[in-house]
């Protein structure tokens, strides 16, 4: 499957709230259709369970699962710590390029060094880093 995101923090909701035990890619797209990255923020951290359950597909039960789940990760996601959601994107970024690497039939030690050895460059995105893997191996 394959989804996109106009900003980091929408990404990074995202990908918590599809850990959350009973919520799937279809009810985070929802919740995040539904409200902002700030508006779910405020809502997990003043416990408003009736806001989530105005939601389609949020029921009671979820809602409370993702206040009480989320409480210690929005602080991540919503606040000020632009330098680790950074770091937190960069490293999926590079476990992504590793992955295809390794699809690509290199070994797995193999694409990390790869990956590690261009890691540093400014890249956005593992297509990015994926040719530049390649490139190096030239």
């Amino acid at each position: 499957q394959l989804y996109g995101f106009s900003q980091l923090e929408e990404r990074l909701l995202f990908r918590h709230l599809i850990k959350v035990n009973g919520v799937g890619p279809k009810m985070a797209l929802a919740i995040l259709s539904g409200m902002s990255v700030k508006e779910f923020s405020r809502c997990v951290q003043k416990d408003e369970v009736t806001t989530l359950v105005k939601i389609p597909g949020v029921g009671k039960k979820t809602a409370e699962r993702l206040l009480i789940e989320m409480r210690d990760k929005i602080s991540k996601i919503a606040g000020d710590n632009s330098e680790e959601i950074v770091q937190e994107v960069t490293q999926d970024i590079n476990l992504e390029a590793e992955s295809a690497l390794t699809a690509l039939g290199y070994k797995p030690q193999d694409a990390a060094k790869m990956v590690n050895r261009v890691a540093g460059e400014h890249i956005t995105n593992a297509e990015q880093l994926i040719r530049a893997a390649l490139k190096s191996m030239v």
